[in-house]
């Protein structure tokens, strides 16, 4: 991923391929972002995005989660893992050497949190080796509504 900013560019550039207005970033934490403050720019806090009690309540109806090209990533058999890389303890906890290096390796031996991000497991602690393709999540924090030109 080469790190958060690779990251975050990696969602960027694909919303503005699909000629998307809004801002989009990682829904990633590493030693340097918390999850947390992204989440209170989605909700009016990070209880609030999970329904204020757990996890039981996040997407528990499996609704789909699009790619920026329209593809289901719960459905695609091209995402044969269906789980999302996070990086943090459930409530949002940062979690030391669990975010596959800040970001910046795929090594089978290193390990980051993930989990599935359907039927109220979302965000559970389970250990990956950062070799997994799973899923990042981009998420809009701003949006724009003067449409990208096409130039």
């Amino acid at each position: 991923m080469d790190g958060i900013r690779g990251a975050d560019q990696q969602c960027y550039r694909q919303s503005q391929e699909e000629k998307l207005n809004g801002t989009f970033r990682a829904f990633l934490s590493s030693s340097t972002q918390s999850l947390v403050s992204i989440g209170q720019l989605l909700a009016k806090s990070w209880s609030s995005l999970f329904n204020g009690k757990d996890t039981s309540y996040f997407n528990n109806k499996k609704f789909p989660i699009y790619t920026f090209n329209g593809r289901n990533v719960l459905a695609d058999p091209m995402w044969t893992q269906k789980a999302a890389w996070h990086g943090i303890k459930q409530w949002g906890g940062l979690s030391s050497n669990k975010d596959c290096h800040d970001w910046q390796t795929a090594s089978i031996e290193s390990k980051g949190l993930a989990s599935p991000p359907t039927g109220g497991k979302f965000p559970t602690a389970e250990m990956r080796n950062c070799s997994e393709s799973l899923i990042v999540l981009c998420v809009e924090n701003v949006f724009s509504s003067v449409p990208v030109s096409s130039a």
